[in-house]
């Protein structure tokens, strides 16, 4: 059959509302692609990755990939996405924590190293926010396996912000200026930054904080976490909480009585 595309896919774009296309160049077969369902944070695969034996992720057998160890590392593109479940045409699928299986699938190679990767390798990522918090990172920690940590590189643009005010509960974290200098906000004052600075934000009220480039050229900072499932986020400009077990942001006020609703 001679049929003509009538219409090229990029990779991560949505095909229909809530599908996602993710290109394996590196596949099995040509033009190989797993579909990826943000709000069901699910994955399905083609011939690349198999489930089996069951409980357990591995990868197409050597012999029928034209480069393995390319293949392997390719699925970085997955790794970068959030998602729980991973469907597979052969095999046994995962229903809960199928990022980690597919970490430790990536683990057990020998031909490859999937813990270690070079700054340069990774692109970088404009958040979907709205002005002025569309800034760019590059989120590390899902590329190579971070587990108990979170890592990533955050680029403002002149008279851009970070994310909103906020602090965490348990979380606590860790920045790093790399280049530039701007002002960091908090419910101490505003305190200006510049590169090779460290500033700590432990857990509570004193560890609140945003970023604003208020300058005429970028800043580069590292940021970097622990990863708390049970952490709760307060962003004190807006009167709003997120309950990380939840997963839902809430306004804090007004608050309720325990027996409301109940008599």
């Amino acid at each position: 059959l001679n049929i003509t595309p009538t219409r090229t896919v990029r990779d991560r774009e949505a095909i229909v509302p809530g599908l996602h296309a993710i290109h394996l160049s590196h596949g099995k077969s040509p033009g190989e692609i797993a579909l990826y369902f943000p709000e069901k944070q699910t994955v399905l695969f083609g011939d690349l990755v198999v489930g089996e034996p069951m409980g357990a992720l591995t990868l197409l057998a050597d012999s029928k990939l034209s480069d393995p160890p390319k293949a392997a590392l390719e699925l970085r593109k997955i790794l970068a996405l959030r998602f729980n479940t991973i469907l597979v045409g052969d095999g046994h699928s995962i229903f809960k924590d199928a990022r980690q299986y597919l970490v430790d699938c990536l683990q057990a190679r020998r031909d490859i190293y999937i813990n270690q990767i070079h700054i340069d390798e990774i692109e970088w990522q404009y958040k979907n926010a709205p002005h002025p918090y569309d800034f760019e990172d590059k989120d590390i920690d899902p590329l190579i396996g971070g587990k108990n940590l979170g890592y990533r590189i955050i680029r403002l643009q002149p008279d851009k912000m970070s994310f909103p005010m906020h602090f965490h509960n348990f979380g606590e974290e860790m920045c790093y200026v790399m280049e530039g200098s701007c002002t960091l906000k908090t419910p101490r004052g505003d305190v200006e930054v510049t590169a090779g600075d460290f500033i700590a934000f432990p857990p509570g009220t004193a560890g609140a904080h945003k970023f604003v480039n208020d300058t005429d050229a970028p800043v580069v900072f590292f940021i970097l976490g622990t990863t708390t499932p049970h952490d709760v986020s307060e962003y004190p400009d807006s009167n709003k909480v997120l309950p990380y077990v939840v997963g839902k942001i809430y306004r804090k006020d007004p608050s309720l009585s325990y027996w409301d609703g109940e008599v």
